[in-house]
């Protein structure tokens, strides 16, 4: 009992003590002010996850290189022309043109037979500046930078400057130069006929390497044996090349050193460039097969057989499969080899003396054919539908290079056009 009255008496003391303690006045108070504010570090942001680009936020990039970059898969994002095209504009080289045009940015570059490169304007296809080679021009040119690498019958390689056409330095082969350079860093790699590949500097024009890639010997229409030449330009992904050669192999090479990473021998003549896919290599031959195989070690992963003709074009990737050209027809195939949809090509005139049959153009929902025997055609890429076609006024169309704004094309008659939409003219009416 005393213990407890001793708690309350306590208690009651407390309570009373704090009803005793003085108010609190402006002049008894400490001043107030206000809290301190301390800034806290904001957290820190990712970078925001990079997308894969869909089939519709796909890019319309210039045809820059050949079959529209190194990985040679005949491709582009652009719109494809699904009506009869009109003709924007006509420049006469003077010769035939064989080699495609290459595209960048304002200008258009296109050589022909009379050893003339021309720079032209995209939009009204007036000429920045010519060049005279002096010797036949059978390959589309190079483009790295401002630098332009021209390759001319006669064996000569000249760096051009792209924005004037003077000449930086030359380098002369023994062989005539049928393709493309490729151009990697500052890597120039210039095929010739007698099957050697060599690395010159981009910047000063000196060798840095060469390999000689037949390991067979075949007959010479003037008697006795040569080296059997490239089948078309280096494909490139990363620091590897890919090629083929008219002896039947394909080799992999370190672009910068020259050194063989593997080599396989399909026993028939490789007339077109490797195209470089998502998951291997693929490459055609003369017997009509498709080879699919491993970028890494060369090995076969796959294959397909064209029992229509022997000759045969090299594919062009697209979503569904690729898509081939032989003599008589234009094959849609799935990535198994089974055929979507055929379009008959008519058979007339006589065969391109050894060479595959030029490879189809992928633009948009549109494939592109130039048959070799001066039509150019448009199909459907999904049904196969012929969607118009031209015929050259004399010789063949070149392949087609697929711009934002139509295609451009260079022919047998000396012109070179450039296609766009427009008033439809009839569909199988001669450029002239």
């Amino acid at each position: 009992m005393t213990h407890r009255l001793t708690i309350i008496i306590t208690a009651l003391l407390g309570y009373s003590a704090l009803i005793a303690l003085p108010a609190c006045s402006p002049t008894t108070c400490p001043p107030w002010r206000p809290p301190v504010v301390v800034a806290m570090p904001a957290p820190p942001t990712l970078p925001p996850a990079k997308k894969k680009p869909t089939a519709g936020q796909r890019t319309c990039r210039d045809w820059s290189d050949v079959r529209g970059g190194p990985l040679r898969r005949g491709r582009s994002f652009c719109p494809g022309l699904r009506r009869p095209p009109a003709v924007r504009w006509q420049f006469d080289t003077g010769a035939a043109v064989i080699a495609p045009p290459i595209v960048r940015g304002k200008w258009i570059y296109v050589g022909s037979t009379n050893g003339r490169l021309f720079a032209l304007n995209r939009a009204t296809g007036k000429p920045r500046w010519t060049f005279e080679a002096g010797n036949t021009i059978h390959a589309a040119v190079a483009l790295r930078g401002r630098a332009l690498l021209l390759g001319t019958d006669d064996g000569q390689l000249r760096r051009l400057d792209a924005d004037s056409g003077r000449v930086r330095w030359t380098y002369r082969s023994s062989q005539g130069i049928d393709h493309a350079p490729a151009v990697y860093k500052n890597v120039v790699l210039l095929s010739t006929r007698d099957g050697v590949l060599t690395a010159l500097d981009l910047r000063t024009g000196l060798f840095r390497w060469q390999f000689v890639t037949a390991t067979a010997w075949r007959p010479s229409v003037k008697g006795g044996y040569h080296l059997a030449g490239i089948g078309g330009p280096p494909a490139r992904s990363g620091n590897t090349i890919f090629f083929g050669s008219l002896g039947g192999q394909v080799h992999a090479l370190d672009v910068t050193t020259g050194h063989l990473r593997w080599g396989i021998q399909t026993g028939w003549p490789m007339r077109s460039p490797p195209v470089v896919a998502s998951k291997g290599l693929w490459v055609s031959d003369g017997s009509g097969y498709v080879h699919t195989l491993s970028r890494e070690n060369g090995d076969r992963t796959g294959g397909m057989r064209s029992w229509y003709e022997k000759d045969i074009s090299a594919p062009t990737l697209g979503d569904t499969g690729p898509f081939v050209a032989t003599n008589n027809a234009l094959l849609s195939l799935t990535p198994m080899g089974r055929v979507r949809w055929r379009h008959r090509v008519p058979w007339t005139g006589a065969r391109l003396r050894g060479g595959a049959h030029p490879a189809p153009v992928l633009a948009g929902d549109v494939v592109y054919l130039n048959d070799r025997y001066g039509q150019l055609w448009a199909m459907d890429a999904t049904t196969g539908r012929l969607l118009w076609q031209r015929l050259a006024k004399r010789g063949a169309f070149t392949a087609p290079a697929p711009l934002r704004e139509g295609l451009v094309v260079g022919s047998g008659d000396g012109w070179v056009y450039r296609l766009g939409p427009g008033k439809s003219s009839p569909a199988s009416s001669a450029l002239k």
